[in-house]
């Protein structure tokens, strides 16, 4: 590791140097967490937005009888799927 000398007479490290960098492919844990959080929603919604749509067919279904199948508010059905086609399409 090379030091170098700052005008305020400090050493400080020079890690780009010596070579050190840091990793981005780990994710925080907190990113990480929502991160698996949101793909088990997505997958929840799906596995619902499957048997509805098997049920009612795509005109029949509603974005309302989808999130109530998965227990979430109809907003966060929303949040993951703009809209019922999204959905659909996304499940096909």
């Amino acid at each position: 590791m090379r030091h170098t000398r700052h005008s305020d007479n400090t050493m400080k490290h020079d890690t780009a140097s010596a070579g050190i960098t840091e990793s981005k492919h780990v994710m925080p844990p907190l990113r990480r967490r929502k991160a698996q959080i949101r793909e088990s929603k997505e997958v929840q919604l799906l596995a619902c937005a499957e048997e509805v749509f098997a049920e009612k067919r795509l005109e029949g279904a509603s974005t309302a009888m989808i999130a109530e199948r998965a227990g979430l508010p109809k907003a966060n059905l929303h949040y993951y799927f703009p809209t019922k086609l999204v959905l659909y399409r996304a499940h096909a």
